[in-house]
């Protein structure tokens, strides 16, 4: 794979196979309520942006110097952030938003995962793989993340993902509205083309969830 502006397989891949495991980055717990996250998620943000909360600050500080400069490769918005802005922009616009939480102690909240290769996928309201991350609760787990194809993928082909996996059967101006707001962008993928009517379902289906099995073991760090 090659990691950059998207991924590029370097091989043959079958429906199916797993393309990439690695342990998290870095995983934050957010402590907004997962359930409430799509109303809380601005909140959040703004207060991380103007000092109120230092949860992404203290995540960036607590990783080495390599890994910082790993996390200056993904993605920012603003040409010209300060140094709060590269932080946020960087978890807001590339980290996964899972849930983790015990159903039976406390509502599940949300954490910000990044990865060092798999965040660097592209966007395809028809992907050709979808992302698995081990969401229960076991530290030794936790966090782990699986990029799976779920098509055929051939050799030097670009290898795309669904940013709104739970939307996958929304129509076409929902899913804009979904990645403007998310990811601030106009998506214009195949599956956005209105002629474009070779979907299909099943695949769509595969690419629903983030949820995964319980994976080998993990070397991931939460903050």
């Amino acid at each position: 794979m090659v990691a950059g502006k998207g991924l590029v397989a370097q091989q043959n891949y079958k429906q199916g196979a797993l393309i990439l495991q690695e342990d998290a980055l870095v995983m934050c717990n957010t402590r907004k309520r997962h359930d409430y996250w799509e109303h809380e998620a601005k909140a959040f943000y703004d207060e991380e942006l103007n000092g109120t909360t230092k949860i992404l600050q203290t995540a960036f500080n607590k990783l080495s110097l390599p890994d910082q400069a790993t996390f200056y490769k993904f993605y920012i918005s603003n040409p010209r952030p300060t140094d709060i802005e590269h932080v946020v922009d960087r978890f807001r616009y590339s980290a996964f938003k899972i849930p983790i939480g015990r159903k039976d102690r406390e509502p599940a909240t949300t954490r910000m995962v990044l990865y060092r290769t798999i965040c660097f996928a592209n966007h395809s309201c028809v992907p050709n793989a979808t992302v698995y991350i081990h969401n229960r609760d076991y530290p030794d787990t936790r966090g782990q993340g699986r990029l799976v194809a779920t098509r055929d993928i051939d050799n030097s082909e670009e290898i795309l993902i669904d940013y709104i996996p739970e939307n996958w059967n929304a129509k076409r101006a929902d899913r804009q509205a979904d990645l403007m707001l998310g990811w601030g962008f106009d998506c214009d993928c195949k599956g956005c083309d209105e002629d474009y009517n070779d979907k299909d379902w099943a695949e769509r289906r595969l690419c629903s969830a983030y949820f995964g099995e319980r994976f080998m073991g993990s070397n991931s760090t939460e903050f």
